[in-house]
């Protein structure tokens, strides 16, 4: 594959039509000549199709493999408006040979969900063990990032062996101490901040299409520390007791089967 990168406008107004966008920064990754706004106000899906065309033409024997990333979660406003533009999209590329469109960004692909994107293949991934996020952690940086025991743990425990929360943190960290070459226990707890910034996009998503309890749940985990890390359903009962709240044991478990399946 030839494969770009493609970020979305930032502002709401570039994003109030999300095909129009798309198809300007595949325009401009792919280095051609500028849409026809009037052309595309007049029948959007035809001249979708008629475009992609244009700018697989070229491609040859590898075709080109765009991705769609930094898609801001606040300039989403309406998830039926990007599930018609990305329907228009899926049709214009069945018809195109030689350009594949995938979304990177995690926000837009949880909206997407993959029911509307059937063809796509998917590899669900699970939470790591500790010895895993080592992997993930050090294997891509070998030889110019080294970890001490202390920072991989202290990633592991933040993260909770969450994929994208242990790439989050990784990127973080290789960005601020690939120079230096090191990364130890300080230089993880600095990086958190950002880390909970990147990550804002999935947070907001778990929350809002949480139950009322699992939300309860959640709140409770970000106050108190189970035993060794880890909380069950007796110790948060009995934290929400101790805030004179009471909430049913059958409650709280049904709130963190939710959670484990998430």
């Amino acid at each position: 594959y030839h494969v770009q990168r493609i970020d979305l406008p930032p502002t709401r107004d570039e994003l109030d039509d999300p095909l129009w966008a798309v198809l300007s920064e595949l325009s401009s990754a792919l280095q051609k000549d500028r849409l026809d706004r009037r052309s595309y106000q007049a029948d959007p899906v035809s001249y979708a199709v008629s475009y992609l065309r244009a700018l697989a033409s070229d491609a040859g024997p590898l075709p080109h493999l765009v991705c769609i990333d930094a898609v801001p979660a606040a300039a989403i406003s309406s998830s039926e408006r990007w599930l018609e533009a990305l329907t228009t999209l899926r049709h214009a590329l069945d018809q195109t040979p030689g350009l594949i469109v995938y979304p990177l960004d995690v926000v837009l692909f949880m909206i997407l969900d993959a029911v509307h994107l059937p063809r796509l293949p998917q590899i669900v991934l699970c939470s790591l063990q500790e010895e895993e996020t080592e992997a993930l952690l050090i294997s891509p940086v070998h030889g110019k990032l080294a970890f001490d025991y202390e920072s991989i743990r202290q990633t592991h425990r933040l993260s909770g062996g969450t994929p994208f929360l242990v790439q989050i943190l990784g990127h973080m960290l290789f960005e601020q101490r690939a120079a230096s070459g090191w990364v130890g226990l300080p230089e993880v707890d600095h990086v958190i901040p950002q880390a909970i910034a990147l990550g804002a996009p999935q947070f907001t998503y778990v929350w809002e299409t949480c139950t009322s309890r699992a939300q309860i749940v959640l709140c409770t985990f970000a106050e108190m520390l189970g035993r060794h890390g880890v909380a069950s359903a007796k110790d948060i009962g009995l934290y929400l007791s101790r805030q004179s709240m009471l909430v049913p044991a059958e409650d709280i478990e049904a709130a963190l089967s939710e959670l484990t399946a998430r």
